[in-house]
C-alpha cells in the first residue's frame, strides 16, 4: 500500500515549548487512521501541520509521495474541524458550497449548487438544502460540515474530533455515515480523537501519541471486521487493550 501521508522525524516547538518530537508514521492510500492520546500530546498540532496550517520545526512531510512546503500541494486534502464553523447567514447548500469557493474559484454558480446538493444528499440531508444552521439539530449541522469537507472530492480527509460534541446515539450515526462514505469514495482518513472506543470502531490502525513532547508510543493494528460494536467481545477486548497504552 502506497502512502497518502508520510511523516519522518516531524517536530514542533513554540518558543521554548517542545510540542512534538520525532514523529514518524505513514497513512496508506484508502486507510482510516486514528491519532489517539491524552490532552496535550500534540494531536491537533500534528493534524494542523499535515493540513499546512502551521509549519513543522523539524522533519519531513510528504503528501502522495511529494514533499510539501507551507500550504502548497494540499489540493488533495480537506479538513473537518471540531467545531462545525457553519456561517449562520448561509443555508446548508451555501455552507457546503463554501468549500468550493476557495478551492475552485473558477467554477460556475450552477456547478457549485449542483455539487453542494449532491454532497448534501450523500450525507443524508435531502430536503434540507435551504435550511439555515439555527434550524438544524447538532447532528444535522455535523452532516453539513462533513458535506462541506467532501464537496471538493478530496482524496484525503483530515478530521479533528469532529463528533466529540454529539450525544452517543448521534455519534454512532455519524460513525456509520463516515464509514459508508469512505467505502463509496475510498478516501484516506486521518482523524484525531481522545475516545478509545471511537478509535477502535472506526480505524484500521491507531497511532498512540505519548505526551510532552508528543511522540509515537505505539501503532496498533485493528484487524476486526466492520461494522464494529463496542458490545462485541473482540471489540470490547481491543478497546480494553488500547486503554492500557494511553
Amino acid at each position: 500500500m502506497s502512502a497518502a501521508i508520510s511523516l519522518r522525524g516531524v517536530g514542533k516547538h513554540f518558543g521554548s515549548l517542545q510540542v512534538l518530537d520525532g514523529v514518524s508514521f505513514d497513512v496508506g492510500q484508502g486507510e482510516i487512521v486514528a491519532l489517539l492520546g491524552t490532552s496535550g500530546c500534540g494531536k491537533s498540532t500534528l493534524l494542523n501541520i499535515i493540513a499546512g496550517l502551521i509549519e513543522p520545526s523539524a522533519g519531513e512531510l510528504r503528501i502522495d509521495g511529494k514533499e510539501t512546503e507551507g500550504t502548497k500541494d494540499r489540493n488533495a486534502l480537506s479538513y473537518m474541524f471540531q467545531e462545525d464553523r457553519l456561517l449562520p447567514w448561509r443555508t446548508a447548500r451555501a455552507n457546503a458550497e463554501f468549500g468550493l469557493e476557495a478551492a475552485v474559484p473558477s467554477i460556475s454558480a450552477r456547478e457549485r449548487h449542483a455539487r453542494a446538493e449532491a454532497v448534501l444528499d450523500l450525507v443524508g440531508l435531502q430536503g434540507f438544502a435551504d435550511a439555515h444552521p439555527h434550524q438544524l439539530s447538532g447532528g444535522m449541522r455535523s452532516r453539513v460540515a462533513l458535506a462541506r469537507s467532501l464537496v471538493t472530492s478530496p482524496r484525503i480527509l483530515l478530521m479533528d474530533e469532529p463528533f466529540s460534541k454529539l450525544d452517543p446515539q448521534m455519534r454512532t450515526q455519524m460513525h456509520e455515515e463516515l464509514l459508508r462514505i469512505h467505502a463509496m469514495r475510498n478516501m484516506t482518513v486521518l482523524f484525531v480523537t481522545h475516545d478509545v472506543e471511537e478509535a477502535i470502531v472506526l480505524a484500521d490502525r491507531v497511532v498512540v501519541l505519548a505526551p510532552r513532547p508528543g511522540r509515537v508510543r505505539e501503532i496498533v493494528n485493528v484487524d476486526l471486521p466492520r461494522p464494529r460494536s463496542a458490545t462485541e467481545p473482540a471489540v470490547a477486548e481491543a478497546i480494553r487493550q488500547l486503554r492500557l497504552l494511553i
